[in-house]
């Protein structure tokens, strides 16, 4: 899991595992691709061991959870609506390596969800901060366990020091008030100085006295706290801020796993809309599931199921309009090829007639360089890869050759004549 490039996720399915994907890749612009970190990418760790990074510095994150606000009734209660105040507490879960993994929680507050106040402070070590993400859970206690009443999901590296609201996502006015602090286990606090904070003074105290001593008072403390600049997000990573220059193999990749559908697995509709969704949502790697269709026309369905069909040629029209709406790095074409020859041949003419020079990668030198491209370099393309256990390929030449594929990845790169395929195993 931890050297995983891509995984793919059900976006149909909102919940935890999605608020985890959003989290990670909002930490680049939400462009679909985050670098991973230098260890993962240079050298081999062993991410089960207790001190996986032996030598290198950890983290300490302080987390003051101080009050919430507007704090609304959950959803679903077990007890049913009951028309009582809620009594709520947080829980912080660190998800990362094995050794920085954990939750902890505030105390409950009864009868409160107007203005909760807590004042508890809560402390994590991090091993490997460059992969974790903080997850805010808001609860409401009950008699008989708890229900949920929102949550926010922040990378480590997404987080800014300080005071910061925590707002609750998808909702407007609920949120928790924290001060997040985070040291080096020296004890000296990290990416705070006194320029960003003479910068805030400036920026939000109304009163030119306050200004020249470098003081925020209660009118300044409350502009900055009510505005932008008050959340908990980084908003520079609301931008690519990464280095988009190096292999593509360096890089996580968001995916979607069936993405046609538009709910379950078994009986939902499938749409061309839900190409156009996820691709615009920030993902870069979709699935087309391929099966021979009626009157020679291939299909895209979940085989052996009650799930609707939809043209193939449609969803790669819907993919070459949506696919670079959002930002320019490359998109990748998970193909799940159950065709028969002929169909196979109809669908290699619609990649091209439709796609044209966005499958061309002859502008892009990989024999020389030794490596993978980069995202960069991919800007604009459309990469093919498929999944296959038998499909004939026509070569650099008039000769038409059979490749059969037992276990492993066929990955097509096409070329705007219909010699269509040139392939590489994996």
């Amino acid at each position: 899991m931890f050297f995983a490039q891509t995984v793919a996720l059900n976006y149909q399915s909102e919940g935890r595992v999605l608020q985890l994907n959003r989290a990670k890749f909002y930490t680049n612009g939400n462009c679909g691709y985050v670098l991973k970190p230098k260890c993962m990418c240079e050298g081999a760790f062993n991410p089960v061991l207790e001190d996986p990074l032996p030598g290198q510095l950890k983290k300490q994150l302080v987390l003051r959870i101080i009050s919430g606000q507007q704090l609304p009734k959950p959803k679903d209660s077990m007890l049913g609506d009951r028309g009582e105040i809620i009594d709520p507490f947080v829980e912080v879960e660190i998800i990362g390596l094995p050794a920085d993994c954990c939750k902890e929680q505030t105390r409950v507050v009864d009868d409160n969800g107007f203005n909760p106040m807590w004042e508890e402070t809560l402390v994590f070590t991090l091993h490997m901060p460059e992969i974790a993400l903080i997850r805010f859970l808001v609860w409401d206690h009950d008699p008989i366990g708890r229900d949920f009443i929102g949550q926010r999901t922040i990378a480590f590296t997404s987080m800014m020091s300080g005071y910061r609201h925590v707002y609750l996502e998808g909702m407007e006015e609920a949120s928790i008030f924290v001060h997040i602090a985070v040291n080096d286990i020296t004890g000296k606090m990290a990416n705070v100085t006194r320029e960003h904070c003479i910068e805030i003074v400036n920026k939000f105290e109304p009163c030119s006295e306050n200004q020249k001593q470098g003081v925020l008072g209660i009118d300044g403390f409350t502009n900055y706290m009510r505005s932008p600049a008050g959340d908990i997000f980084n908003p520079e990573q609301y931008e690519v801020n990464q280095d988009m220059s190096q292999p593509l193999c360096n890089y996580f990749i968001s995916s979607s796993h069936n993405t046609y559908l538009m709910g379950d697995q078994l009986m939902s509709q499938s749409r061309v809309d839900m190409y156009a969704w996820v691709l615009q949502a920030g993902c870069r790697c979709v699935e087309v599931d391929c099966w021979d269709g009626p009157d020679g026309e291939p299909i895209v369905h979940h085989g052996y199921t009650l799930t609707s069909k939809i043209l193939f040629r449609d969803v790669i029209e819907t993919i070459n309009k949506n696919a670079f709406v959002k930002n320019q790095y490359p998109v990748i074409l998970s193909l799940e090829n159950h065709c028969s020859v002929p169909q196979q041949k109809k669908m290699a003419q619609y990649l091209v007639e439709v796609m044209g020079d966005k499958l061309d990668l002859s502008s892009v030198n990989m024999e020389e360089s030794g490596r993978l491209p980069s995202p960069e370099e991919l800007k604009g393309k459309i990469l093919v890869k498929v999944e296959i256990s038998y499909i004939q390929l026509q070569l650099g030449n008039p000769a038409v050759a059979g490749l059969r594929v037992t276990r492993g990845i066929c990955k097509i790169c096409m070329t705007k004549d219909l010699n269509p395929f040139r392939y590489t195993r994996s």
